[in-house]
């Protein structure tokens, strides 16, 4: 069962992640996809520099990238540069509801790389993730590729996100999230410091890109990117993966509230099924009968 304080933390990232369609949309009119990805990029690094210092952890913060290198490589590639980059690149091929389908099996790839490493996994998170991927695939309608590397890229994007996850847990787990959040874009700087002058937009960009890019760096990504960090260290890496079933219904929930769009019923039924699937991955809705008897492990079953 989840605290209060990762209630609020898995409520506000789901706002951010889940608001960042309209954004891209109209950053993506200004924007070439490389300029795109290193204003992100850096964005999100200066967010994460700012609430270090902001929480007086900038120096220790340094001091632990200082100190774990190459697992900082790794967390700022997993979290920041690779999936931010494959998302740019593929979104352009694929329609928006694939696209949240495609990202949104973080949860799963979580559980499959805990099966590898041989831990055992509750039943009831195991259903809870295939019931809240089914409810995306159903609030979204589905969606339409235009070509297989770009399904491949955001699969690959998914599967970052929950590297990241099991990074932090591994690397990082007794360090606080501002060095945690620090260390997973500061490493990535070069990265969009390149891009930034690899594909330059034709023409100046005008205000409603520039702004957009500017919320979608700052808030949505940069942001994002924080309190996700401290939602992994606070609740766990499975938990945190499922901003990712949450992204789509905040999304569609917004466009009802704030653009006055009618949800339909399948929608609807979509956002039941992904709160649900959520519910019994955090062990809110528990299901005992199945949970007492089944635990899945790599190794054989003790029955």
């Amino acid at each position: 069962m989840l605290s209060r304080s990762a209630l609020v933390l898995l409520a506000a990232v789901a706002l951010l992640r889940g608001s960042s369609y309209l954004p891209t949309q109209v950053a993506r009119e200004g924007f070439t996809p490389a300029s795109l990805i290193a204003v992100e990029i850096l964005l999100t690094v200066l967010v994460a520099w700012v609430y270090a210092a902001a929480r007086g952890q900038l120096r220790q913060a340094l001091r632990v990238i200082a100190a774990r290198p190459a697992p900082s490589l790794v967390l700022a590639a997993t979290l920041t540069a690779v999936p931010l980059t494959l998302v740019a690149l593929a979104i352009t091929d694929v329609s928006t509801g694939m696209a949240a389908i495609l990202v949104a099996p973080a949860p799963i790839f979580g559980l499959a790389f805990g099966v590898l490493a041989g831990e055992r996994l509750p039943w009831s998170a195991v259903v809870g993730a295939l019931v809240g991927f089914a409810g995306v695939v159903v609030a979204t309608g589905g969606g339409s590729a235009g070509s297989l590397v770009a399904v491949l890229a955001l699969l690959g994007a998914s599967a970052c996100y929950a590297l990241g996850a099991r990074s932090i847990r591994i690397w990082f787990a007794d360090v606080r999230p501002e060095a945690v959040a620090l260390a997973a874009s500061l490493p990535a700087l070069p990265v969009g410091v390149v891009l930034a002058f690899a594909d330059l937009p034709d023409a100046v960009p005008s205000a409603g890109p520039i702004a957009s890019l500017a919320v979608l760096g700052t808030l949505n990504i940069g942001l994002g990117l924080v309190l996700w960090c401290a939602l992994v260290r606070s609740a766990g890496a499975e938990t945190a993966l499922l901003v990712t079933y949450a992204n789509p219904p905040v999304a569609m929930l917004l466009a009802a509230l704030v653009a006055g769009e009618a949800l339909t019923l399948r929608e609807l039924l979509g956002l039941v099924v992904v709160f649900a699937g959520i519910a019994m991955t955090t062990q809110a809705l528990r299901l005992p009968a199945l949970r007492s008897r089944l635990t899945w492990t790599t190794s054989t079953s003790e029955s």
